[in-house]
């Protein structure tokens, strides 16, 4: 059975523990505002019509030829916004060659690619794209001209679009998921239980005290969120920081590199789904997991018997797609 498993990565962080409460952030959340759109008459003269959530149409001269990706919004939404690069997003992308302006058709698909994504993993796949959506918000539709220098032949075959030619991207940014914990603190009462901070990213220090582990699941929200309800059976996206009690020592996290998607069904970590449940996106969540709701005896990822420590992050949640 596997249970959630990313790299193992240890989390460094400056910090002064706090004994059994949830600190203070330790700075206030910085603003994000929109850039304005790269200035170019190529820009103006592309026309997206449609509706926002649907294949768009663009109408254009061809062929449209750019040294460098630029983009401009065609809509402007109101929701939340993409405020760091690990920030997972629900994205409709479609895109048309810049040689013919046509409809490009992805190798076994039927136009749109629906995915969810970050900025820093849509920039690993066609550089300078994230930087198009920095900021946006849920319900924005962005238009970008992508130059052929950020599209290599193998992606640009696979996208049905033309080697060695730009090509227009039309993005529909359907949800932004928070890039951290966004609830009112609550004090956590209680002698003998790990403390937390967090850095100004909202990446959580966690410090195991002296003494035996807890023999029961201990869950305890250091953070109460304002969002939708977590339940059983959905699809929770989380950041985490996951330590042994023993050792004291991190062995997985998300904050290196993404959240995660955490269905709540069987097979998962018997100790975090029922942690999990009924819980508020937006909320931040300590849960002490015994051996028996955890990983029990196997020792692929940490020694057999461990008592798992979990700091989560709740970020969003969806209906798990069967």
């Amino acid at each position: 059975m596997r249970k959630l498993l990313v790299p193992v990565l240890t989390v460094g962080l400056v910090s002064v523990a706090l004994v059994g409460c949830a600190a203070e952030d330790s700075a206030a959340p910085v603003g994000c505002e929109r850039s304005g759109a790269s200035d170019s008459a190529i820009l103006d003269a592309i026309e997206v019509t449609g509706t926002f959530g649907s294949t768009p149409d663009v109408a254009a001269y061809t062929p449209i030829e750019t040294t460098a990706t630029m983009w401009r919004d065609v809509e402007s939404g109101k929701g939340a916004a993409l405020t760091s690069d690990l920030q997972p997003a629900s994205l409709d992308l479609t895109f048309f060659s810049g040689d013919t302006g046509e409809l490009a058709v992805p190798a076994g698909g039927s136009g749109t690619i629906s995915t969810k994504m970050s900025m820093s993993e849509l920039d690993t796949v066609i550089p300078g794209l994230g930087a198009s959506l920095e900021c946006a918000q849920a319900g924005t539709r962005v238009v970008t001209l992508l130059s052929p220098a950020d599209l290599d032949p193998a992606t640009a075959s696979g996208l049905g679009l033309t080697e060695g030619a730009s090509a227009v991207v039309v993005i529909d940014v359907e949800k932004v998921y928070l890039a951290k914990a966004d609830g009112d603190d609550r004090f956590v009462v209680g002698a003998g239980l790990p403390s937390v901070v967090r850095a100004p990213d909202g990446r959580p220090g966690v410090t195991i005290p002296e003494g035996n582990a807890p023999s029961e699941l201990r869950v305890e929200v250091l953070k109460h969120g304002k969002g939708e309800t977590v339940e059983a059976g959905q699809t929770a996206t989380l950041a985490y920081t996951a330590l042994t009690w023993a050792e004291g020592t991190v062995f997985q996290t998300s904050w290196d590199s993404a959240p995660i998607a955490y269905p709540l069904v069987e097979g998962g970590i018997e100790g975090l789904t029922q942690a999990l449940e009924g819980k508020s996106v937006g909320s931040q969540v300590l849960v002490i997991i015994p051996p028996e709701l955890g990983f029990g005896d196997d020792a692929s990822i940490v020694p057999a018997g461990s008592t798992l420590v979990f700091v989560v992050d709740i970020l969003g949640v969806d209906d798990t797609v069967s």
